[in-house]
């Protein structure tokens, strides 16, 4: 086991700083491909709204459970994880138009991902610092 997963919010940033590298750098440099992906839930209406929340609800859930830590750089995967959340409840059952909305913005480029691409390594990034302070906290 890594010395540095020493609780369950631990292991949850683990996780998290993993997931939010691989997709954060596809966002930046396969950006085309997730323009698809959007297009084609987009294209699906309802079902594609679903879809694409069930993607945001279950890291958000797993965060908002798992990964309540208020302090240092860990405080960023708590807020992104509430903000998951949040956006799911918005889309699914306050205001599904809402959620069409943000759906489409997908067609707005490339570039639009790349921002998006950068949000996530900035939430990986917070992860490992999270993580580098526990492993030097240990050793």
């Amino acid at each position: 086991m890594w010395p540095f997963i020493t609780d369950v919010p631990s292991a949850v940033q683990m996780i998290m700083l993993i997931s939010c590298v691989l997709m954060g750098l596809s966002h930046l440099l396969q950006p085309q491909i997730w323009s698809t992906f959007f297009a084609h839930l987009v294209e699906r209406g309802t079902f594609g709204l679903v879809a694409n929340q069930f993607l945001n609800s279950a890291p958000g859930a797993i965060i908002v459970a798992l990964h309540q830590v208020w302090t240092g750089p860990a405080i960023i995967l708590t807020l992104y994880g509430w903000a998951l959340l949040l956006k799911a409840v918005i889309a699914l059952v306050v205001a599904p138009n809402v959620g069409m909305r943000s759906l489409k913005m997908s067609r707005h480029g490339d570039n639009a991902f790349r921002i998006g691409g950068v949000g996530l390594l900035g939430v990986g990034v917070a992860c490992a610092l999270a993580l580098a302070r526990i492993w030097v906290a240990a050793t």
